[in-house]
């Protein structure tokens, strides 16, 4: 699932594994990754959360 506005990516973003269960999810700003990124494993535990500002990475956070 993802938004668009004007041809650039912007708004939530949320990929699914085959099985259906949410691969990651996090949210673009104007194209780029803006915000904190969830990553899951294949059984729907995060496995990892990344910060993103401007499509960089800011910092890895704790799992929990």
């Amino acid at each position: 699932e993802m938004h668009y506005d004007k041809g650039l990516r912007h708004g939530p973003n949320i990929t699914y594994f085959e099985s259906g269960k949410i691969r990651y999810s996090g949210f673009y700003k104007n194209d780029q990754q803006d915000s904190i990124w969830v990553y899951y494993d294949t059984l729907g535990k995060v496995a990892e959360k990344v910060l993103f500002k401007n499509d960089k990475i800011v910092k890895k956070l704790p799992r929990n």
